[in-house]
């Protein structure tokens, strides 16, 4: 006589289980080389938890299926998610300009330095972004050569 058995396992069945894999048996071994790894107890602590949450990701995606584990997930960080910035304030003005003119087929710019301003220890630099293809250009000024050349970018990032 043969029986099958019904493979059920929820939520909560799949998370416990995790967890008790996780810091049951995992506890004596684990541990040591993720302090060794991280350099310190609260980087150790931070990866642990980290784990515990992808193995939480984990079990909702087998018992529930990927929009499950989905909509999960948005709802635990959605004040987060809808306090970012749209992803291209993320980026940088140089990178901005560089991808708008790459995906239009235009040349790169091209920065130079104008003038350097001030003791070493507190110098401006004065920079300027030319796009001769689309006679634009910008100046920009900052306490670095990098930041007078973000700025000049953003001047051109306005112009377009």
């Amino acid at each position: 006589m043969t029986h099958k058995l019904h493979r059920a396992l929820s939520v909560w069945g799949a998370t416990a289980f995790v967890v008790t894999n996780m810091v049951g048996t995992g506890i004596f071994t684990v541990p040591a080389f993720v302090r060794a790894s991280t350099g310190n107890g609260l980087a150790a602590l931070g990866v642990w938890i980290a784990g515990a949450f992808l193995a939480l990701c984990g079990a909702l995606f087998l018992d529930g299926g990927l929009d499950e584990a989905r909509r999960v997930i948005e709802e635990l960080f959605r004040s987060r998610i809808e306090s970012l910035p749209p992803p291209d304030a993320l980026k940088d003005a140089k990178t901005r300009l560089q991808e708008y003119l790459q995906s239009h087929g235009h040349a790169l710019p091209r920065y130079a330095v104008e003038r350097v301003e001030g003791e070493a220890h507190a110098q401006v630099f004065w920079v300027v972004c030319d796009i001769t293809s689309l006679g634009l250009r910008a100046e920009g000024s900052g306490s670095s050569r990098r930041r007078a050349e973000q700025e000049a970018a953003g001047g051109i990032l306005l112009q377009l």
